[in-house]
């Protein structure tokens, strides 16, 4: 199944008020707190209130959530007191004995499962989203059907916030060396592969390399929606003829002669981003776009287009991992905290911290043209790579949190080192993943 609308980065979509009333995204908060509109929406703009926020992550610092969250939640609800939970302070059940549970959690859709979930933290948003008229389209339809197949229920436990989706970073210079063009959006990966072939060589004691990979994640978030784990049968699935496909594409980059020089076994591919800025003799990679804001990046004449994708998918790019803003069903204070929410993902706060380098999950035109307009590092660089393709749906996730990612990885590391061949890689991974299913069922069992 494939998204209908194109991609769009994350960023804070409509206030309620927006969204109830259709006023537009530039509203001050003197227009907000209306009592005609006050009337309309029930919200009581001037009450009271405190709430705790969570990020599991520890890049979601004390500084962005003031900047991306509570400066703008101030302007909108000057009485509403934010607290910000640091992250990794407290374990989720730690949480829970102590009667902290924050309102808000801030999780990646793995860390929601591993601790929402088992910790029956989740909240179903459905009911407020039908009282105060939601419009979910406004969101990228991937993104949304992403999180209903997490809940594995169709349910809506929380809203995409922020993603880190793949583009292919290239080194401007290499290419100049070699006389070979620019690459551009929109390339197959048969077209990359031609490429490569053109920029790997050896020359005056340097070993050059085309295209590589950061494949863990890429095999992880594969275009053609491929699971790992079959959510039904709680069996790995990788030992399949499509599977095949994806290692036969991805490995025949690692065969031309000299791909391999220098090559650190055991990589999952982020040793080759490293290599990328450091060695400065790979001519491309694919990675997360988060690799941009590494140290050794701005030393370099680079640029970046969008991942390459399979010529019977042309348009549709790799799955991504948003993170994703959840509402504790434990919160005395839901319906606040659902305010909250809405306006932190409101197209006035979205284009804000779109500008600020924030990607968004809502289809708006002017967000996405306003990207990173406002980082230094990203000026004059081909943002569009980032939501050039749409986004491949995520198959529904298992209940279960294995490191099967990582197996699969560790298996395509010796295919491309010639240490077995892609048919013996994936019937190990098949075992090892089933291994890894049956030690996490036994630790729910204890």
């Amino acid at each position: 199944m494939r998204t209908s609308n194109r991609w769009r980065f994350i960023v804070p979509a409509v206030a309620i008020a927006t969204i109830v009333s259709g006023c537009g995204a530039g509203s001050t908060t003197k227009e907000q707190s209306n009592p005609v509109e006050q009337a309309k929406t029930g919200i009581d703009y001037n009450e009271a209130v405190e709430l705790s926020i969570y990020a599991s992550s520890s890049s979601f610092t004390e500084e962005l959530f003031k900047t991306r969250i509570e400066e703008h939640v101030r302007k909108k609800f000057p009485n509403y007191k934010l607290k910000y939970v640091k992250p990794g302070s407290m374990t989720v059940p730690d949480m829970i004995a102590t009667n902290n549970v924050p309102d808000i959690f801030l999780f990646a859709l793995p860390e929601m499962q591993k601790n929402l979930f088992p910790n029956g933290l989740q909240y179903d948003l459905t009911e407020l989203i039908n009282k105060y008229n939601v419009d979910l389209n406004r969101f990228e339809p991937g993104l949304l059907q992403t999180f209903r197949e997490v809940s594995g229920e169709g349910k809506l436990y929380g809203l995409p916030e922020s993603t880190n989706p793949h583009v292919m970073f290239y080194n401007k210079d290499l290419y100049d060396k070699f006389g070979v063009p620019y690459p551009k959006n929109g390339m197959t990966w048969d077209e990359a592969y031609e490429m490569s072939r053109k920029l790997t060589s050896f020359q005056e004691g340097v070993s050059y390399k085309g295209v590589a990979l950061f494949f863990r994640t890429v095999l992880s978030n594969n275009e053609d929606s491929l699971p790992l784990i079959d959510a039904k049968t709680e069996r790995a699935s990788v030992n399949t003829a499509q599977w095949k496909k994806q290692f036969d594409n991805l490995k025949r980059f690692y065969e031309l002669n000299g791909m391999l020089t220098g090559y650190k076994p055991g990589s999952d591919g982020g040793t080759e981003l490293t290599s990328f800025y450091t060695d400065k003799n790979m001519a491309a990679i694919v990675s997360p776009f988060s690799g941009y804001t590494r140290d050794g990046m701005k030393d370099m004449n680079w640029n970046m287009v969008s991942v390459p994708v399979h010529s019977e998918n042309k348009g549709v790019g790799l799955q991504v991992e948003p993170r994703g803003i959840f509402i504790a069903n434990t919160s005395k204070v839901k319906e606040q905290a659902f305010h909250v929410l809405m306006h932190v993902l409101s197209d006035e706060v979205e284009l804000a911290n779109s500008k600020a380098g924030k990607t968004t999950s809502l289809n708006n035109e002017t967000i996405v043209k306003s990207f990173a307009s406002e980082i230094d590092l990203l000026k004059g660089k081909n943002t569009s790579a980032v939501f050039y393709n749409k986004v491949a749906p995520s198959p529904q996730a298992p209940a279960l949190s294995t490191n099967a990612g990582n197996l699969l990885s560790k298996e395509f590391d010796a295919v491309i080192q010639g240490n077995k061949d892609v048919n013996t890689a994936l019937r190990n991974a098949e075992d090892t993943i089933n291994k890894a299913i049956e030690e996490e069922i036994a630790k729910t069992r204890k």
